[in-house]
Order: structure tokens, then sequence, then C-alpha cells
């Protein structure tokens, strides 16, 4: 099960959530040295995490070749984060130190024309697909019909899956009934879930020889007209392998339906925001949470789904703004006194968010921390930016035009209070990779994910662009247990789309 971080354990003794399977890290105090089982690595390059004082932004830059979409997860089974960036006609792989480690040349699923947010695809994944121990880099090509299966090593194509004839999208990965620890080699490809019809495959290619285990179709009446949501995996009843939740849709990991939203009786179209995670103590396995876009009157914004309750839905949460809808919604530990986790709901206008418990009770009514900035408010999502008790929220500027960075600045809901300054911003000389013919937005639209990949435990954020990835993140020692390495928190983190759907 996902550790939930729930303050009144404290950060400190996190280690009591996780499965032994996951070998944790504690820090070593002599600085840039992790371990995960038997695997040890020298991180000389990030000792500059291990200094200064608490609370200090800093920034880690790993200087690319070009710029493009980023994927991350383990190349070469060193326990450390590496990253893939995918270029239209071309493919890179570096290591947190900044190292390359390869490229290659391959056509991608690079121009997505049906919406402007997803122009830029190449939605790769990384792990060890036919379970021999090593990474693989697995991704779309350019006829949006064949899976590639590289080295994680080389970046050369070991397998390749000719998938039917349609436009597919993502590919990632889910564990099966009896793998442990990191092992997942169950391969996941999807279509898109904006405007059309959803199907999702399921693949074995641990022979050496791909094999269809399981293909799902639902047409678009059932799964509604706007889900921005990227797939994610989840082993979401605590039995078994991982289900697959895309769209308004949940699967088994034999590809059984086990719900689908109702969004076209709810709202004038369907989801912008999956959630998954341990969100009600009461209930064994993992709660999901999705915003509803454009509620009908009197409809809800948020509804709570699991395997737990029959009926699946958990509960319904009302905006306390009857004019607007969520839009997108963030889930943590954002009010220490009340039990399991909050889930933070940002309205459609970027201002007057509001919070419910993990019954979907609403806590607290219009509330923000003025950021420092104007114009169409932010982005909100969660993030464990110290050891101290209780969630942060990332505050991610909303509609940056022209081609910059959107500003950040990290709030406390439980100091009610920015515990940072601004950061990041600035202009990205080399962002009309992409560019948007609607509005003037850009490519950095809501640009952040939060994530552990340093590896002190505290979680940073990833952005890229201007031919660079950059890691802002707390200064100085904490005794906080690494959360890189832990399987359960790398399959929800390692999929990420930054637009609405932050993980």
């Amino acid at each position: 099960m996902i550790p939930t971080l729930k303050t009144r354990t404290t950060k400190a003794v996190l280690v009591s959530f996780l499965s032994a399977a996951s070998i944790m890290l504690l820090l070593n105090k002599s600085g840039g040295v992790s371990q995960i089982g038997n695997k040890s690595a020298e991180l000389a390059c990030l000792k500059e995490t291990f200094t200064g004082a608490v609370g200090v932004v800093k920034q880690h830059d790993i200087p690319l070749e070009f710029t493009g979409r980023v994927t991350l997860g383990d190349l070469n089974a060193d326990g450390n984060a590496d990253f893939v960036v995918s270029g239209r006609d071309r493919l890179a792989a570096y290591d947190i130190c900044g190292r390359q480690l390869w490229k290659q040349q391959a056509s991608t699923n690079w121009d997505y024309n049906v919406h402007k947010y997803w122009h830029l695809t190449s939605y790769g994944y990384i792990g060890d697909a036919d379970g021999d121990g090593d990474g693989e880099f697995l991704h779309i090509g350019n006829d949006w019909k064949t899976l590639y299966i590289r080295s994680g090593k080389t970046g050369v194509i070991e397998q390749r899956i000719e998938l039917p004839d349609r436009k597919w999208m993502y590919v990632l990965l889910g564990r099966r009934t009896g793998d442990t620890g990191e092992r997942a080699t169950r391969i996941f490809v999807t279509t898109a879930a904006y405007n059309q019809d959803v199907h999702i495959n399921a693949y074995d290619v641990r022979s050496g020889d791909p094999r269809l285990e399981w293909a799902y179709f639902a047409p678009q009446s059932q799964v509604g007209k706007y889900a921005y949501v990227t797939p994610q995996v989840a082993n979401i009843d605590s039995r078994g392998g991982d289900e697959i939740l895309f769209a308004t849709v949940a699967l088994s990991e034999q590809g059984q339906q086990e719900w689908i939203y109702n969004t076209s009786a709810m709202s004038a179209g369907g989801i912008h925001m999956l959630t998954v995670k341990d969100i009600d103590p009461d209930l064994p396995g993992l709660e999901t949470v999705v915003s509803i876009y454009g509620p009908h009157q009197g409809q809800p914004s948020l509804v709570s789904y699991s395997n737990a309750t029959k009926p699946m839905e958990n509960w319904r949460a009302y905006s306390p703004d009857t004019d607007k809808h969520p839009h997108q919604h963030t889930v943590g530990d954002f009010d220490i006194s009340s039990p399991g986790l909050e889930t933070l709901a940002r309205n459609n206008n970027g201002f007057r968010h509001w919070m419910v418990d993990y019954r979907g009770q609403v806590l607290r009514k219009n509330w923000r921390i003025d950021p420092g900035w104007t114009r169409s408010g932010e982005y909100v999502q969660a993030i464990e930016w110290d050891e101290q008790p209780g969630t942060e929220v990332l505050y991610l500027e909303r509609h940056v035009y022209g081609y910059h960075r959107p500003r950040m600045r990290i709030i406390s809901p439980i100091k009610n209070m920015a515990v940072t300054p601004i950061f990041a911003g600035g202009p990205q000389n080399n962002s009309k990779w992409i560019g948007d013919k609607w509005f003037g937005f850009n490519p950095f639209e809501a640009g952040g994910h939060v994530v552990d990949v340093i590896g002190d435990g505290r979680e940073e954020i990833l952005t890229w662009g201007n031919n660079k990835i950059s890691l802002f993140f707390n200064s100085g020692k904490t005794n906080v247990p690494r959360r890189w390495g832990n399987a359960d928190y790398m399959q929800i983190k390692k999929l990420f789309c930054a637009l609405y759907n932050p993980r």
C-alpha cells in the first residue's frame, strides 16, 4: 500500500508504513551514498542537498542536448532515478548527475493536434518490461501503432509490438499477482481519452515473443468527453496485481471492468483529474477522487470510488461556489486535526480553492494564500516539502503567456502561510519546440512534477525546458526516509501529466 504520510505517526518514522520489500533508503549523513538492497551508487553530484540551512530553495540542473518530454525511472538498475528525453525524431538518456547515458535517432508519437495541450506527446515509460532485472524504455512510434521496447543501458531496440490500427498514446507497466518489490512486467497501452473511445490493451513480452493478454474497449458515450487524465496503475484493493485506471474507467489486472463513472449524468463532459491514494484510514486498500468537468446544476464536483464499498462510490462533494467547477484538485494531509487525507479543489477561475475531508465533507471554503501573482490564479499540487507535520501545497502559476516557465511558491495549509519565496519562472529561449496556436499558452503550462528523486525523503519539483531539466528542492539535512525506490510510490510518480492531472 502506498505510504499515506499521515502526521499522527510523523515523517521521521515513515519507514513503518513501508513494506520490507521496498528497502527504503535512510540517508547516509556523510552525504551522497544511496543504498537499495545490495545496490549502491556514489552521488557526489548531490552533496549540495545535504549542506546549508533547511528551508532554502535550491536548484539542481541537468543540461540536455535538446528539450522534449521527460520520462523518469531507473534505466541502469543502480537504484537511482534516470531520465529519458523524447523529441520528435530522437531520444537521449541521462542519469541524475547529468551524465548522458545514450542517445538514439528515433521516431516518436510527437504530433498530436487534436488538443493543444497534447500537441507534444511522447509519453514513454521506464521499467523492466521483460523481467530480466534490467531497465527498458518503452515508447510509441510516429505511426501511433508500433510499441518499441529499448534497452535501458544503450537505447537499442530489443523488441517491438505491432498494435491494432488506431492512435495509441500512452504506455506503462503494472505488477502481476505474485510480483514483488519493483517488478512490474504487464505492459498496458492506451489511446487518448479526449472526445473519443477508450482502448486499453495488455501485453506480456517476458518470453521474447509478445503476447496480447487482453483488450478493453469503451465507447465515448460511456466515458464522457473531456478526460484529460493520464492512465494510472495501482494496487487498489491490496490484493494481487495492479489495476489500471484511465479516463472514467477502472479495470482489474485481468481487464475486467471494476467501475465506470457516470459522468454523462453528472456533467457537461467528463473528468479533469484522477488521484489514487489511501485517503480513508477506515477502508482497506486505496481510494480514488476525480474532478468533474462542468457539473450540471445540483451535481457533484468531486466523486470518490474504491473497491472497498458496495456500491463502489464512497462519497460526493459539492462546490461551495455553485457557479464554478473544480477543474483540478490535489490530495494530501493538509489538515492534521482531521483523520485521513484531504482533497483540495481548485475552481476553474484559479482562485477560491476549497477543501474536503476524507469523507467528502467541506472543511474550508474560499481558501487561498495570495502567492504574489495575478492573472488566472494557480494550479495546486500536494508536496512533502519538509519533515514537519502535514502536507504542503505547491502553487504553480496558471496560464503563463509567451515562452516562460510558471512561477512557483510552496504554501502551508497548516500554518496558513507561504513557506518559500516565489521561485523559478523566467524566459525559456528554446521553447518554440511546441507553442500554442490558440491562446498563446506555452508547453510549460503547469509544468512542474512533484517527486522525490534526489533521495532525502522530501519531494522535489521537476521542471524542463531551455535544454535542461531543473530540480528545485529544500536544502539541508533531514531524517525522512527516501521515497524513490518504493514500488508503490514509483507506480504513482513515473508517468505524469503536467496540466490538469499532476501526480
